[in-house]
């Protein structure tokens, strides 16, 4: 297999060599067109998983705020019920003494209980 006669002068050859010239600028500017786009889809990438993160903290922090919800709605509960416990220790207590003896103790009691418990309300 050989080549044409047509292409064995100095100007067929010539040609060739421009055409071959023309072949490696157009692969040399696809080189840096592939190398930008690779270098482009690696920094979205990098990009998209820094945003992923910082939705997952958001995601997280919101999850928080319901758990800490939670916990202060259970501290009133558990507040309340020791204030009845409370109540009901003060009755069985102050069997034996005035009415009057037993409204002054029990007011100051519940009024202290009743700052802790307002400090746990949501």
């Amino acid at each position: 297999m050989g080549f044409s006669t047509a292409l064995q002068g100095r100007a067929a050859h010539e040609a060739l060599v421009v055409r071959q010239d023309a072949e490696l600028r157009l692969m040399e500017v696809m080189k840096r067109a592939l190398q930008l786009r690779a270098k482009c889809d690696k920094e979205y990438a990098i990009n998209l998983a820094s945003v992923a993160q910082q939705g997952l903290k958001i995601d997280r922090a919101d999850e928080m705020q319901d758990t800490i919800i939670a916990i202060k709605k259970e501290l009133s509960i558990k507040v309340a019920l020791i204030i009845l416990l409370l109540d009901y220790m003060e009755e069985r207590t102050y069997v034996g003494t005035s009415k009057h003896e037993r409204v002054a103790t029990s007011s100051t009691t519940k009024n202290v209980a009743a700052m802790n418990c307002n400090s746990f309300k949501v």
